[in-house]
This record gives structure tokens, sequence and C-alpha cells, in this order.
């Protein structure tokens, strides 16, 4: 799908003069289907109408962003709710999301193009997604935090700057009156609109053809755009302030020239806040005495302090898992600078679905007394500060630390940044992880390496999110298991398979040879295992600088790479057997497995033959002789192989003692048949009497039923078992058949699906109305009746 999509797009986008882009709705499937749905559409208008009516306030603003709209050309009137008909086009029902804590934006209008239409078909579920195209808000807030300067901007109205063809508009329509008294407009969104599925990818996918587009006039700001674009938010970093300033000028520009604009500026850097005029800032003074803060995909910024914070305001709500879901989802986290507080949620979380508590239902006391003690520590989160700028700086020795540790509750993995500055080290936090154990009891060690898998897979997130900026000097990795750091620096295979497998992850994300191991005491992940409050949190001595060690040189730093533990747990115990068999060599054999067919294993034998005996050399064809004689081959060689003891005591007059004993085998010709006690049915060909035993599962049975089941025109299985019996007899044979059909890729596509048959009316005196109670009576006279007992023989 995202194909497809990809290839419309590139097919049916264009640039119009002025420098905007068109495009079209990309539909997986026929817009035809939909339905009629005006009417639905205007019984949700006139429900939102009623609903404006109540609160004069937020209609005068839903009138007037749809009257900006109108002088914006974002929409248009095409006519009367009477006038305008309802084929071939989609209307779509709408309304408000307020947030007041948006000064700038506090009405956005959504559309609802989700909304069934009479056909259950809606325009979002005829639109394909799109591939995802924005880059992950990790890799954002990484780059972020990577260099001295900072900038943030915000494309407004993003979607709003993009057109639709004209041919497209129709399945965008809504309903609107600014006056009760007024029949109902239709109006069309002449632009991409917030609610249809596709509207992000095609809002990210002109972003990038307009990066492609200007990179020859504005390179810098083309490589900010395709890397630190999240949806319409610009966040990036620079180590060199006039390359910073030079950064917004292209930046501008280059928006500008596909009729975008930029606003809500904000930054580090003074110089660059003075150049942009007041109406474009986030904030129009320049105060860097102030502590403003702004967000910054979702994540608190102090642009003059330079420091990420978090904010939860004290909560007052009954314990509920509702509750305490909807608060812990406050606490917006994407680096994990607060991980050790948010997994007292998680745990909080846990504990309630063990107990298996409702929604809305009251936790137990002991989890009541948690989430109390838990809710009145939120606000202090505020006093946490973090700063952006982990240190790094063009031309300085860096060196990328992680640690890793677990508890029976949860285990985690965090990353620092240590930056050499002549003779002095800095280390600061760059990100950390989660989890909470499984509820399924878990080894301590296999914990422990479940938080070294997150660590690694952490450290490769960061590598390669840097890798196009910067290269850290060295990279460690640290553990205080020492169970777990045998087993990375072993090979995998000496292991049971959970262990196995997750060291094989590792290894494949970093090398076995960057870990070492630290002290328990000394490890900031313990933090992470155990959870802890903020205030407890601020007070870290481990946390948010590291351990004391981190900031002086490596010769300081503890630890050994090659630690071996006096019990290492989850050897693989291997069981090995060894069998002495006499086997003769046969250069025919790997023919069977080379072959697809049954026939051209045949005829392969045929052409092997002949030369060998080199006879029939120049015949075209081969004879049904020649084919009997490959399949004789087959039949003793196979029997040989398989059933060589038993061809082996006939041979010698001895009793058979294996598991065909029962089936009275004998020789015939060289070739072992089936006994029986059908000797004297004259009817029967000596075939059907005694037919050719075949091992159960073999390469050659196989391919023997797959050419019964074509020559029989891919009959069932009992059919295919019938016929196969006429000449061979397999063990276990309706378990092999059933295999084969199940195999065969024509009975696949071919298979029908059975249809229940259309029942006959019901019987008149199975529906007519039901006589009252003893309206009909009748008296038994009978008495017990007689019968002969079954006897069994």
């Amino acid at each position: 799908d995202d194909a497809l999509c990809e290839r419309f797009f590139v097919e049916t986008y264009r640039r119009n003069a002025d420098g905007s882009f068109t495009v079209r709705l990309p539909f997986r499937e026929s817009p035809e289907l939909l339905g009629a749905s005006k009417a639905s559409c205007i019984a949700k208008f006139l429900s939102l109408e009623r609903r404006l009516l109540k609160t004069p306030h937020t209609q005068q603003l839903y009138a007037g962003l749809i009257e900006e709209y109108i002088r914006d050309e974002v929409i248009s009137n095409i006519g009367t709710v009477s006038e305008v008909t309802d084929e071939n086009s989609f209307f779509m029902p709408h309304h408000g999301v307020f947030r007041p804590d948006h000064p700038t934006t506090p009405l956005r209008i959504v559309f609802n193009a989700s909304a069934p239409t009479s056909s259950a078909y809606s325009l979002n579920q005829l639109l394909f997604v799109g591939p995802k195209l924005h880059a992950d808000i990790f890799e954002v807030l990484l780059h972020f935090r990577l260099f001295k300067y900072a900038l943030t901007a915000d494309v407004k109205r993003m979607f709003l700057q993009i057109c639709v063809a004209d041919e497209d508009r129709r399945y965008q329509r809504f309903l609107w009156r600014s006056d009760v008294d007024h029949p109902i407009d239709v109006y069309e969104i002449n632009k991409v609109v917030f609610g249809v599925t596709c509207s992000p990818y095609l809002a990210n996918r002109v972003v990038r053809c307009l990066a492609q587009d200007e990179k020859s006039r504005f390179p810098l700001a083309s490589e900010v755009a395709l890397r630190d674009v999240y949806v319409d938010d610009v966040t990036t970093s620079l180590d060199n302030e006039e390359q910073l300033i030079e950064l917004y000028h292209q930046l501008t520009g280059m928006f500008s020239a596909g009729k975008f604009a930029l606003s809500k500026w904000n930054s580090n850097s003074r110089r660059l806040m003075e150049q942009i005029p007041a109406e474009s800032r986030l904030f129009p003074a320049v105060e860097f005495d102030t502590d403003s803060s702004s967000k910054v995909l979702g994540v608190q910024w102090i642009p003059q302090h330079d420091t990420f914070g978090c904010r939860v305001d004290e909560v007052d709500i009954p314990c509920t898992k509702r509750n305490i879901l909807s608060v812990t989802a406050r606490i917006f986290d994407p680096l994990g600078l607060v991980a050790p507080v948010t997994l007292m949620a998680k745990l909080l979380i846990k504990n309630l679905w063990l107990d298996g508590v409702d929604w809305d239902d009251q936790p137990s006391e002991s989890i009541v007394e948690s989430w109390e003690s838990f809710k009145k520590s939120l606000p202090h989160l505020k006093k946490i500060s973090v700063p952006r700028h982990i240190g790094i700086t063009s031309g300085v020795h860096t060196h990328l630390v992680g640690f890793a540790d677990s508890s029976s509750k949860a285990y985690g993995a965090c990353v620092y940044v240590q930056v050499q500055i002549g003779e002095s080290y800095v280390a600061r936090l760059l990100c950390g992880k989660s989890r909470v154990a499984p509820s399924k009891t878990m080894s301590i060690p296999r914990l422990e390496l479940c938080a070294a898998v997150l660590l690694a897979q952490l450290m490769h997130s960061v590598m390669e999110s840097y890798s196009s900026r910067h290269k850290f000097s060295n990279i460690t990795a640290f553990t205080d298991s020492r169970v777990v750091l045998h087993w990375i620096q072993s090979d995998p295979s000496r292991w049971k398979m959970f262990v196995s497998n997750r060291i094989v992850q590792i290894q494949e994300q970093i090398s076995p040879s960057w870990w070492r191991h630290v002290p328990g005491e000394e490890n900031p992940a313990d933090v992470l295992s155990r959870g802890t409050t903020p205030e407890k949190l601020l007070e870290h001595p481990l946390w948010f600088p590291g351990p004391p060690w981190l900031s002086r040189g490596e010769e300081y730093w503890p630890g050994s790479t090659n630690v071996t533990p006096h019990n290492i747990p989850e050897v693989e115990v291997k069981v090995s057997s060894n069998v002495v068999i006499s086997s003769t060599s046969n250069v025919l054999a790997p023919i069977v497995d080379r072959v697809s067919t049954f026939r051209k294993l045949l005829r392969a034998t045929s052409y092997v033959f002949r030369a060998c005996t080199k006879t029939n050399l120049r015949t075209p064809f081969v004879k049904s002789s020649e084919l009997a004689r490959a399949e004789d081959y087959w039949i003793r060689n196979v029997q040989a192989q398989y059933f060589s003891d038993e061809i082996d005591r006939l041979n010698k007059g001895n009793p058979i003692t294996s598991n065909v004993r029962h089936l009275d085998p004998f020789l015939q010709d060289g070739i072992l048949r089936v006994g029986g006690r059908l000797q004297n049915a004259k009817s029967l060909s000596f075939d059907e009497k005694h037919p050719i035993l075949l091992p159960s599962k073999c390469r050659f049975v196989d391919l023997l039923i797959a050419q019964y089941h074509v020559d029989l025109l891919h009959a069932g299985a009992h059919l295919l078992l019938t016929n196969l019996r006429l000449r061979f007899w397999i063990p276990a044979a309706k378990t092999r058949i059933r295999a084969c059909v199940h195999r065969c890729n024509v009975c696949y596509r071919a298979s029908p699906k059975p249809k229940a048959p259309k029942m006959a009316p019901l019987p008149e005196f199975r529906v007519e109305e039901s006589p009252r109670a003893f309206a009909r009576t009748g008296v038994d006279y009978a008495g017990p009746v007689s019968i002969t007992p079954y006897r069994q023989r």
C-alpha cells in the first residue's frame, strides 16, 4: 500500500506557478463506493448548531474561523443544501476542539472523514494512509540536544497551504450557516484538511518535495527539513551562532518559496531573536531575564536557561484505574529524563491489573495509599531542571556510556555522554528507559539480560541518530551482573533459547568488547529498576550527573571486561547420539531431492539408464517400458533404505519384529509387498491383493502422492487414498495425503466455500398460533411392552 500511495503521489502532484503545491487524494478503492452522506451530515450539523447557540462565545469563535477560511480561500461556497446533490460526493461532519491554553489558536475545526455513508463506507476507508515520513520524536529531540544553539519554529497552518485538485474537492464538503434563519450552505474545502487520514502524509511529502526542489538554493534548510521536521514543527540545533542565523534566513526563504509561512520562532540565541520580527516570534519581547517556557514537541524548554523541565499540576481526583492512567499520561517524557518517576505509576497500574480492578472501582487500601503519596509528590517535578545541551562541540573528544540494571519489579537502561574539554570532563544524562517486569516470575539474571538488551537498543538508536552529525570517540556499556557479562562475551549457541536469542540481539546492536562490569552501588540504572518519587530523584547522587568517576578520565573507571562467575546458569544441555549404519553408495539418490514432480523423476532416471547402457540415445521420447523400469528401480531403492532390516530377515527366513509385522509382508521378485487374506479373491488383481509396501515419510512417496493427486484432477483425500491403495500400501497414508492436498496451490485457490442451501418456508402447522393449554387431551391405555433383549455374540 505504501508503495502504491507513493507512486500515485509522484504521478499526480504538481507545483504551481506561484510555488505552491496541488495534490490529489490517494484513493485505494473507487470513490463510487461512497453512498449518500448529506442527510446524516445535516442531522449532525443541526446538533452542532444547537450546542454552539448555548455558548455564544464559542459560537462567535467558530463563525469567525469559518469567515477567515472564506477570506483566505480555504473553502468555497457552492450553493445551498437543497441545490447541491449528494451524488458522487462526501459530506463531512465537523466539530470544534477548544484549547484555552493556546492563545494563538484557541479553536481548531476538525472534520470527520470517518463518518459512514449509506453504503457503510467512509472517505477514510477508501484512502491510503500513506507511509510514515516524519522522523521519530525521540530522534528529533536527540538532535535538538546535540549542539549549543537551539532553534524552533512552527509551519503556520501547514495543511491549509496545500491545495487539493479540483476533481477531488467534491469529497471534502461540509455544511455551515452563520444565522439559523438562513438556509444551510454547502462548502467545499480547497486545501488539505485536518481529519482526512492521508493529510499528514500529503503534508510531509510536500515538505520533502520542497526541500529537494530548493536544495541548490537553500542547502542548510533542505538538510534540516528532511531531518528535523516533525509534522509542522521545526526543531534543531547547531554548533555555530552565525550558522544558526543563516539557517533562519534559509528556512524562511525555502518555505516561502512553497507558500508556507514559519511562525512561533524561538531560540536560546539573543542575536537571532533580535533579528526575527516580533509578530513571528513565539514571545514578542526578547527577554532573557525571565523564565518564560515553551513546549518543544511536548517537552517543556526554558530557552533563557537552556534547560528542560517537567510540570504536572496537582490533581484532586478519586483513585481509580481510569484516573491513574489519565494522570500518568500527563507526564510526557519521550527521552526518559524522569523515567524513575513514571516507573512508580507503571508499577501501580500493573498491580491494578493483577488485582482485577475495574476501570472505576476503588482499589485496595495499599494501592490507594501509594497513589495518594505519589500524587502529592507530582508538583515537585517542576523543580527538575536538565540541561538541554549535552556539551558536544566540534572537535571535542566524546564518550557514549550506558548502564543497565534490573530488580524483580522492573528493569531499565540509561545513556550518558561524557565530553572532554581540555583536562576536565563533563557528563550529561542523554536518555533513559524503563520497563515493568513480566507478571510471570523470571530469574534475576534473565531480567538483567533484558535490561542489557534494552541498553543495547537504546545505544544503537543514539549512534544511528547521530551518525551523520557526530561520531563518538569511545563507547562503553556497563552492567552490574557478572553472569550477563559472561553471557554477552561468549558464543550464543552455548545457552538456552531465551538467553541465546537475546545475546544475538545484543551482539547485533553493539560490540561485545564494549561491555564492562560496574559495582551495583555505582550503577545509576538501579533507580530505573525500582522507581522513586520526584523529591528523591532531585537528591539522587547518580541519576542526573552519573557516577562520580564519569567526571574523570577512563583510567579511573571501574570494571573489567573479562569476568567469569562461579556458577553460570542457562547452559544448554546438548544431547547427542551416535548411530552406526551401513549404507551403499547410490549415485542416483540425489536426483529425488532435485526434481519437483514424480514424472520428472522417472524421466531423469530413464535418461541416466540410457547413458549407462548406451541404448536409445537418439530416441527423442521416453518409452513406457523405460518409465516402468525407473519406477521399479526407485521402489526397490526406497524399500532397501527404509525396510532393510525386514528384507534381510525375510531373506534369512526369520520372523519380522518391527511395527509392519501385522501387515504380513513378503518378498515378490525382490519387492516387499503386503500379505493379508485376499489370496482367493479372483476379481482383484495381484497389486490390489498384495500392494507394494512404501514408507510414510519419504520424498519419493510425497512425489508419488502428488502425481496421483494431479492425475485424478486434484482429487480429495478419500478418493486419492482409494486409488493409491489399488497398488501401494503406505502407513499413515491419510496424514501424508492430507498434507499433500493442503500444499497444493491449485486446490487452495479453487477450493469452494460451502454455502448453506436456501431453506423452504416452514409448514403451516409450524407457524400457526398455538392452541390454549389442554385444548386437546389423550389417555394412554397401553401397558409395558415386552421385547427380546439384544444378545451380543
